[in-house]
């Protein structure tokens, strides 16, 4: 064979019979084409490099080197005579690799390249502003279209414009490049395709194989990485904000390739990226970290080309998509074991794994996939956080109605030509219009305060407003009654389908926005959901209905009537000078020298109305739509929606009182605040009036409630804390469970005559206990509430009392202390905190409360069963079997128990006991029960700045302070030798021994993760230690992982055997560090809540109630301590 691959004229006259398969290419490839004999071209690798240096070999220098195994031409066919000005090359079985040089700088010598460069060099830099964003500098956006995709890739241009960005376009035919103009449009360098082409057309190929060659050619000429996206890849946020997956990979600078995974759904929460396929209609590229980019391109294109004239020569059309055969070559370089495979690399590293080989940096491609929660591809129910939606799996108009439903496309006026401008505001205005006329409906009905119509015309246009979803029924009820003494009227935001069922439609007002069900604490991303709701729902009143709205929560209640002349709520919205009310947060009595500063206050009671001044309604729309911006950044960085509408209220408030006179929020320019001067000089029109309510007539939580309060605010506690508040403020008991009614009221005695006992009516509530149960029992088929419930209750007390309070005499008489001692801790613990909570709320319950208000359809059995067992094992024995002889086989029962082997507690005489009595429901904190809970001792407070170090200075992957035994089989030893071992194959630092609180903590905060090995029961105090410093666990197990909140604990930890340590400890080494940050966000967001003995007890309650909780029932483990 000649050099460079070419037949000598002789065996090219053998081949003259051959049809002659030449793809113009662009003007530069015509004139390469006008060179040849007659004869066949095959496309190969350095075909295609011909044509990308076709200007002469100063931009690629060929350099020979060992074969690729990515593009393999025809052994039967071959390229024609040598080509000028390409230096020759030889060309094996699979084309050379070329080593290219950096052509910053270089000028291209064609007029085609030119133009190429002349728009890229223009667009580059992602964003209009190219001063705004450098680190995009050396970036371009790069989308494709024809005419007939116009409708399309106009609304692609309107969501991007929105965003600043600046981009270029691949026109496929002359009549999109003549609407684009030449300072956007870059003519294809290929076939031009008109028409809308469905996936598996040869002219979609042709598509597809001119963006790839358009993305080589701008990487080689212009040294530019290129963002190219489908233009039916809509961008409903900024791809490249901070936060956002995509623009944060690029920001790096770590990847040579970023793409988008092919996944029809949502990826399963285990769900490990593969890597040996993606999406490619959007993806990043880049040169810059690393020239061979340039080549393995050059193989993609070059394999697209072989394939589509294979194709061609056996069916007469040239298919080859562009998708599959990228990653067919990206799979020979993942399979090359070390040899030199596509673009002369040896190794490919996907982010979060290892390398497929051990090379130099310059010989390994590191790639990453996006985020699919951010960027999508065509899912048919797309995620809320969506930043970009794709709308694969569909065709031509079939993606336009995906696009709709995904909420990004009507960007564009076919009828205007021209984009439509939605600023946020107009949009948060938009609400369904029946949804509308339902809230129109019930405000108007209820529009006046008071039942009376008449009796108060100067509150004719306000409207008073609670919320609650049916977990805080009991709190609502209690408001409501207190509410109707007073003869007020009122609509109810109802948060969950539940409580708008209980509440009505006349009266009730089905949130507009995520349902949100149960108890939530404050800091959780279900109470934000909660204001934000109600924000949207006055600000939707005022718009629609033009009332004010007097908004309180359900936990405000009202011991007098808030309206009334001489109360000082009442007497200023009477005044009619203020545009907003408010209540200050305060958690005692002021001063008496207080000065209101107005810069902060109680979002939970507030008058606001939009009467004075319509910019009210401008200003509520901010509010909601920075409370929407900032709920939407933490979902990007933290994946919840986190954001309190209390500070970012006031955070918009601060902005209009620090404008200076300038347009603000809402369009005001000052704010007046009563008893103050205003921030500025404006028209009335132009500034905001408010005032706060006087503190010692609506006081907000404060432990000794003034004497003059009318209404009290139950603030600085959460859930069944706000009852016990409201009980000693003397607001609670209007409303009796007993008789369903409030006390006092006509409606009350009716009920109490009906109702006398408890009957079947809670049995369907019986049904997530059946579920729970069933889970190791299958056999138990009923279970129902018990009619004497309460004097059942009594009598397990009563036959558990002997040995209630055994083991605290005990104590107290050997240690003057009423709990057991352990690992230098000595209580109380959980079973006596259990106790104390629900046994001693039981104790001081309020008139009318049933043991079914606290406890669910459980009877509750509180014994401290390790404090027994510690004092005398033969007692705890008796006392078991006493308590199997009292439970009843129909009844579902619920109790607490810490210790490792549950109730049986080792002995083998009571071995039997759980199975014995299947329907006592075991809340299990030493790992053999029902429901794992924490294992508490002492609470570890937040890892402070002592010893807590930034992720990206943290040296060690994991650490273990601890023992080395204590678990069963040697379990810890062999975990330690197994981590060490796979520390030292890694390269990565790794600590395990003994030491003193500040050397453990000092290692803890030194470690990306921590080690937190089981003990002699299926879980460790470590594990929550771990969790209470806010470090990220590994749970260690050796059957069965034993952690609570099961759904929650994968996003918040690591739970292996010691097998799997090895795998668990590469996939951490691979993880971004960013990934690694968001787990330990959210620990300690969840920490007061769920890993607290406070936290925790709140749990239970949920959980009895089923009212949201995050507790999760599994079966039984088989054996007692694995």
């Amino acid at each position: 064979m000649a050099r460079g691959g070419l037949l000598p004229p002789a065996a090219l006259g053998a081949l003259s019979g051959l049809v002659v398969v030449v793809l113009l290419q662009s003007n530069t490839q015509e004139r390469l084409f006008n060179t040849l004999q007659p004869g066949v071209l095959t496309r190969t690798a350095e075909t295609v490099r011909a044509e990308v240096t076709q200007a002469g070999t100063s931009n690629v220098q060929a350099k020979v080197e060992a074969p690729s195994p990515a593009v393999v031409a025809p052994p039967s066919v071959t390229a024609p005579t040598a080509v000028a000005p390409v230096a020759p090359v030889p060309v094996p079985e699979a084309a050379p690799k070329a080593e290219v040089k950096d052509t910053s700088g270089l000028t291209p010598s064609s007029d085609e390249e030119r133009r190429v460069l002349d728009v890229v060099k223009k667009r580059a830099g992602v964003y209009k502003d190219k001063d705004a964003h450098p680190e995009f500098a050396s970036v371009v956006l790069l989308t494709a279209a024809n005419y007939a995709y116009f409708s399309i890739y106009n609304n692609w241009r309107c969501n991007a414009e929105r965003h600043g960005l600046d981009w270029a376009v691949i026109a496929n035919d002359d009549k999109a490049f003549e609407e684009l103009g030449p300072d956007r449009g870059l003519l294809a360098i290929g076939e031009k395709v008109s028409g809308m082409n469905g996936w598996g057309s040869a002219k979609l190929d042709s598509v597809g194989r001119n963006k790839m060659f358009m993305v080589l050619t701008i990487m080689r000429i212009a040294d530019l990485g290129v963002v190219f996206t489908d233009a039916d890849n809509m961008f409903l946020g900024d791809p490249f904000a901070q936060g956002v997956h995509l623009g944060d990979l690029i920001r790096s600078g770590k990847y040579d390739y970023v793409y988008q995974e092919e996944l029809a759904k949502a990826p399963a929460k285990d769900h490990v990226v593969p890597g040996d396929g993606g999406n490619t209609g959007f993806f990043y590229a880049t040169p810059r970290n690393n020239k061979k980019m340039i080549s393995f391109f050059t193989d993609v294109v070059a394999e697209v080309d072989r394939q589509r004239e294979d194709a061609f020569r056996k069916s007469g059309e040239r298919l080859g998509a562009d998708q599959p055969i990228f990653w067919q070559v990206m799979q020979k370089l993942r399979s090359t074991q070390g040899q030199t495979g596509p673009g002369g690399f040896k190794c490919v590293r996907l982010c979060k794994h290892n390398p497929t080989c051990k090379a130099v940096a310059e010989e390994t491609l590191n790639y990453c996939s996006m985020n699919p929660f951010l960027h999508p591809t065509g899912w048919e129910e797309p995620p809320s956080g969506l930043v970009t939606y794709h709308a694969n799996y569909a065709a031509n108009e079939a993606k336009i109605d995906k696009l709709k439903k995904a909420g990004v496309w009507d960007a564009w006026s076919t009828e205007e030509k021209k984009c439509i401008v939605k600023d946020p505001q107009s949009q948060l205005l938009t609400v369904d219009a029946d949804e509308e006329r339902r809230v129109l409906d019930v405000v108007k009905k209820r529009a006046g305060v008071y039942k009376d119509k008449d009796a108060h015309p100067e509150f004719a246009s306000v409207v008073l407003l609670t919320a609650a979803n049916y977990a805080y029924f009991s709190i609502y009820n209690n408001w409501r009654c207190n509410a109707e003494r007073h003869g007020l009227d009122w609509a109810v935001i109802a948060n969950d389908d539940k409580a708008f069922e209980e509440l009505g439609p006349d009266r009730g007002l089905l949130a507009i926005g995520e349902k949100v069900s149960g108890m939530n604490g404050w800091g959780s991303a279900k109470l934000d959901s909660v204001g934000r709701n109600k924000m949207f729902m006055v600000l939707t009143i005022m718009r629609i209905a033009d009332l004010g709205v007097v908004f309180t929560d359900a936990d405000n209640m009202f011991l007098g009537d808030p309206f009334a002349q001489g109360v000082h709520l009442g007497d200023l919205i009477r005044s009619g000078k203020y545009d907003y009310v408010y209540q200050e947060e305060l958690a005692k009595a002021p001063a008496k020298d207080h000065v209101v500063p107005g810069d902060g206050g109680n979002t939970g009671f507030f008058y606001a109305t939009p009467r004075n001044n319509k910019k009210m309604i401008s200003f509520f729309t901010d509010v909601v739509a920075e409370v929407d911006r900032q709920r939407e950044d933490a979902f990007r960085r933290f994946g919840e929606r986190l954001g309190a509408d209390q500070p970012i209220f006031w955070q918009v408030m601060q902005k209009l009182r620090s404008t200076g006179g300038k347009v603000g929020p809402g369009s005001f320019r000052c704010v007046h605040l009563c008893s103050s001067t205003a921030t500025c000089e404006a028209s009335q029109e132009d500034t905001m009036r408010y005032c706060s309510m006087d503190p010692f007539m609506h006081p907000t939580g404060w432990e000794t409630p003034p004497e003059e309060r009318v209404t009290y605010h139950a603030n600085y506690a959460a859930n069944m804390d706000k009852i016990a508040k409201l009980q000693k403020a003397g607001v609670w008991d209007a409303w009796s469970e007993q008789s369903k009614g409030c006390k006092g009221s006509a409606e009350g005695e009716v009920a109490k005559v009906a109702v006398t006992t408890i009957d079947d009516a809670p049995t369907k509530d019986m049904e997530p206990v059946l579920q729970c149960l069933r889970l190791t029992s299958p056999q138990i088929t009923t279970l129902k509430y018990p009619s004497d419930a309460e004097a059942h209750f009594e009598e397990l007390r009563k036959v558990l009392s002997e040995w209630f309070d055994y083991a605290a005499k005990k104590f107290m008489a050997d240690m003057k202390n009423p709990y057991h001692c352990g690992e230098g801790y000595c209580g109380p613990w959980i079973e006596n905190r259990w106790i104390k909570r629900f046994l001693g709320g039981w104790e001081n319950r309020s008139a009318g409360t049933r043991l079914s208000d606290i406890f669910g359809p459980f009877i509750p059995i509180f014994m401290t069963y390790v404090d027994l067992w510690v004092a005398n094992v033969f007692e705890y024995e008796n006392m078991i079997e006493a308590l199997r002889k009292a439970v009843r086989p129909d009844v579902a029962y619920i109790t607490v128990v810490q210790h490792d082997t549950g109730l049986v507690s080792s002995r083998e005489k009571i071995i039997k006991i759980m199975k014995e009595i299947p329907n006592v429901l075991v809340l299990s904190a030493g790992g053999y029960g029902h429901v794992p809970i924490p294992l508490f001792k002492q609470p570890e407070e937040l890892l402070g700045k002592r010893f807590f170090k930034a992720m990206d200075k943290r040296e060690l992957l994991t650490s273990y302070m601890g023992s080395d035994h204590n678990a069963p089989q040697d379990m810890r030893k062999k975990m330690i030798k197994t981590v060490n071992e796979e520390a030292e194959k890694l390269g990565v630092k790794v600590h395990t021994g003994f030491g003193s609180a500040d050397e453990w903590h000092k290692v803890a905060g030194n470690s990306k993760v921590s080690l937190c090995p089981r003990g002699y029961g299926r879980t460790a105090f470590h594990l929550f230690e771990i969790l209470q410093l806010g470090l990220i666990p590994v749970h260690v197990y050796l059957d069965i992982p034993w952690v609570p909140y099961s759904d929650l604990y994968e996003s918040i930890g690591f739970s292996t055997d010691v097998k799997g340590l090895p795998g668990l400890m590469k996939k951490i080494n691979g993880m971004d560090l960013k990934d690694l940050e968001r787990m330990e966000e959210k620990i300690r967001s969840l920490r007061s809540s769920h890993f607290t003995d406070e936290g925790l007890l709140n749990q239970i309650s949920l959980f009895m109630k089923n009212g949201g909780s995050d507790l999760r029932c599994q079966k039984v483990p088989s054996t007692m301590n694995g």
